[in-house]
């Protein structure tokens, strides 16, 4: 398990799904579209964002 730590959120891959750890708040998403809309959400835009099968998350954080 590899954690970033993007713009104050934890973001680790967990296997097939990814975890963002926002304090006090655990969000869990199988798939990249569901992390980009929970970053629409709190107002993050995500100009790339992969998960691969045997990869790390990857990340970009682009700040408006």
């Amino acid at each position: 398990m590899r954690q970033e730590l993007i713009m104050g959120l934890t973001v680790s891959k967990l296997r097939s799904q990814v975890l963002i750890n926002i304090p006090g708040k655990h969000y869990y998403f199988a798939i990249a579209l569901h992390v980009q809309v929970l970053a629409k959400h709190l107002g993050i835009a995500l100009n790339n964002c992969l998960i691969v099968r045997t990869s790390v998350l990857s990340l970009n954080v682009k700040k408006d």
